[in-house]
């Protein structure tokens, strides 16, 4: 289950578990209880390791320009 940021209007930013298919629903505040909006923030990748990162770019580029390979008939 993803980890989310909302920001609460009177207590302030937090961060929640929710599932993906709740992405867009607003979550309650862990103090007050009172409905809060997903807040949009970057993503960690400088904290991730380097063998990860490097992942996610080839996985990145993969997305717009694949590699195609074709074997060479016999």
């Amino acid at each position: 289950m993803p980890l989310y940021e909302y920001s609460c209007v009177n207590c302030g930013p937090f961060s929640d578990f929710q599932t993906m298919n709740r992405w867009a629903d607003p979550t309650d505040c862990p103090d007050c209880g009172d409905p809060s909006d997903r807040s949009l923030s970057s993503p960690q990748i400088a904290n991730m390791d380097s063998h990860t990162r490097i992942a996610h770019q080839r996985n990145e580029k993969s997305a717009d320009q694949p590699l195609v390979v074709n074997k060479k008939p016999d």
